[in-house]
């Protein structure tokens, strides 16, 4: 709470520099800037009397709200008083005195398996601040330091994957952290003219939080998945779990899909289940699912398999058709074949058999045929 404090009395300093705003003023001033960070009175007063944390978007709308009051009323506000990056260190810092007093414990040690910090690219560049940031606070939180250093090296056309590779190391706690402060800093969503309010998505969130998620499936996919796709919807980052899951249903072995199904079904996670294996069908290289298919069937998982092959037959002709081939050159039996047609949408049948007759010799046109008088019609 003390650290909320320190940063809330530097806010409330600021405003009665600008003339003591009211929060209905402050509320209409944040409205007009147009972004994301919407803020009511009652968040405004919160978060200036230090009773809930403040994100670096969130400090620097009030901070140009503030300004812009100042501006009206004649008494223009001092450019260093309200410098974006002087607000962002003092979020950084606040983030970390937050760390610390959750975490009194020593500083933990670098696993032996962990890379460090590469600063040469900085180095290279003559970004000695960076350097300096990057060295003073690599024990701390990535999250409290990282989108700072990412948001510049974008800004300077350089390669963050780096330093994406190296986030993706820590805790899956700590990697979920560090994905919520990103999407802080680039928005998912971008506010647009469409009247429909649906906004557009950010390129710099899919460099940033997209990436960082797809190198932590390498790391995490296998023993973790549950913990990445809960954390994800605790964090606000739901929107994130289907290509989470879509990446790890199109990356691992047979065997690691099955264990990493398993782990999602003791952590009841039924729809999770479900969106990997149906991933499995729709993404993963044709040549591979019979194995995958196999390998469930195997482990006494015939829903599971039924489940992957269904959703081949639901995705369309032309991989109904290379699934279908390369399950027929393993000499699958016709029940896998017959759930693959069990999958195909209404209305297609009769296009989907007419097509695999001219392309594909077995039985599978007469099930698609067959499968279009089944229940539900």
């Amino acid at each position: 709470m003390e650290e909320h404090m320190e940063l809330a009395g530097q806010l409330r300093e600021l405003r009665t520099r600008a003339g003591d705003p009211s929060y209905r003023s402050l509320e209409r001033l944040i409205a007009r800037q147009g972004g994301q960070q919407k803020m009511a009175r009652s968040t405004i007063q919160e978060k200036l009397a230090g009773r809930s944390s403040l994100t670096f978007p969130q400090v620097m709308s009030i901070v140009e709200a503030l300004a812009e009051h100042a501006r009206l009323n004649g008494i223009p506000l001092p450019s260093p008083e309200i410098d974006r990056e002087t607000w962002r260190d003092r979020v950084t810092e606040s983030l970390r005195k937050g760390y610390v007093a959750r975490n009194p414990a020593p500083p933990r040690m670098k696993s032996s398996d962990s890379e460090e910090w590469d600063t040469t690219p900085l180095e290279q560049a003559h970004m000695i601040d960076l350097v300096n940031l990057v060295e003073e606070a690599k024990w701390s939180p990535v999250s409290t330091w990282l989108p700072r250093v990412l948001r510049e090296m974008m800004e300077a056309e350089m390669s963050i994957e780096g330093y994406l590779k190296r986030a993706a190391q820590e805790s899956p706690i700590e990697v979920i952290a560090t994905a919520k402060a990103l999407e802080e800093e680039f928005p998912y969503l971008l506010d647009t003219d469409d009247p429909w309010g649906s906004g557009r998505v950010n390129e710099e969130n899919k460099a940033t939080v997209s990436r960082l998620l797809w190198r932590a499936v390498g790391r995490h996919g296998l023993r973790s998945t549950p913990a990445i796709t809960v954390g994800l919807r605790r964090s606000g980052l739901g929107h994130h779990v289907d290509a989470y899951l879509a990446t790890v249903g199109v990356s691992f072995r047979p065997t690691s899909i099955v264990s990493i199904t398993k782990h999602l079904q003791s952590a009841t996670l039924k729809n999770d289940t479900e969106r990997l294996l149906k991933a499995i069908g729709r993404h993963r290289l044709t040549t591979t699912i019979p194995a995958v298919v196999k390998q469930l069937q195997v482990e006494g998982m015939p829903e599971e398999a039924n489940l992957v092959l269904r959703a081949v037959g639901e995705s369309n002709i032309f991989r109904i058709t290379s699934v279908a081939s390369e399950l027929i050159k393993s000499s699958a039996p016709d029940d896998v074949l017959r759930e693959v047609a069990r999958g195909v949408p209404p209305g297609k049948h009769d296009e989907y058999a007419e097509h695999l007759v001219e392309s594909l010799s077995g039985p599978l046109p007469q099930m698609i045929l067959e499968a279009r008088d089944e229940p539900p019609f």
